[in-house]
């Protein structure tokens, strides 16, 4: 199953990069590096790979940079604690190339993480499907049903549950709510929001960028 994974390496920085960027009311930090979980992937902090447009919306592109195919990802830099994650995203994650993850989610260390995963997985899996997973060992997988490429992506935290939330138009696509063991409480966590290449393999699709767009991200606690 999809697992993501963190690990540490030396710092890759490209030119025209940027450590922080402001989305949505926050800064994030943007990461940069070689050989860096989850995939292993390079991580870009160019600003062609990661900025706001002039509608605040923020991109996170999977793009080939110098013959190296490079994906994207920012998060706080500290817990927000228990409430509600609010995702607004402007993309088609439904029709992600074969190879690439979207993801928002909360993650304190490999064991103590909540997601949302938008990916084929490279058709690996035999669900070949996206899914809501609580680290390291439940997941919950869903098919895709968006029709546009407008939606919410939710995770709900609190003491007792952490509920997962995809909806469209207003409507509940997909929700699921887990109650186990393995929800933990706050303090070391931070939000994040990636693109990605699973395995750290290319796009099929190695003609252009492939790139995530988010509208905007509330949190409510």
């Amino acid at each position: 199953m999809p697992v993501l994974v963190a690990g540490g390496c030396a710092i890759f920085a490209f030119p025209a990069s940027a450590s922080t960027i402001n989305f949505s009311g926050y800064t994030w930090t943007v990461k940069s590096g070689v050989g860096l979980g989850p995939g292993p992937n390079t991580w870009s902090n160019s600003s062609r790979s990661v900025y706001t447009d002039g509608k605040g919306r923020l991109h996170l592109k999977v793009r080939k940079i110098a013959g190296v195919w490079n994906s994207s990802e920012v998060f706080l830099p500290s817990s927000l604690g228990y409430g509600r994650y609010d995702f607004y995203i402007d993309s088609r994650v439904d029709r992600e190339d074969p190879s690439l993850v979207a993801a928002p989610f909360i993650y304190a260390n490999d064991s103590n993480e909540f997601d949302i995963e938008w990916s084929k997985w490279k058709n690996t899996f035999a669900t070949t499907t996206d899914d809501f997973a609580v680290q390291p060992s439940n997941v919950s997988y869903f098919r895709d049903v968006l029709t546009n490429a407008t939606s919410l992506d939710t995770i709900d935290w609190s003491a007792t549950s952490v509920t997962f939330i995809v909806s469209q138009n207003g409507v509940v696509k997909h929700e699921q709510v887990y109650t186990g063991a393995s929800n933990f409480a706050p303090g070391s966590e931070a939000v994040h929001i990636n693109h990605w290449m699973f395995q750290g393999t290319p796009p099929q699709d190695k003609r252009r960028d492939h790139d995530l767009i988010i509208k905007s991200f509330v949190f409510t606690p």
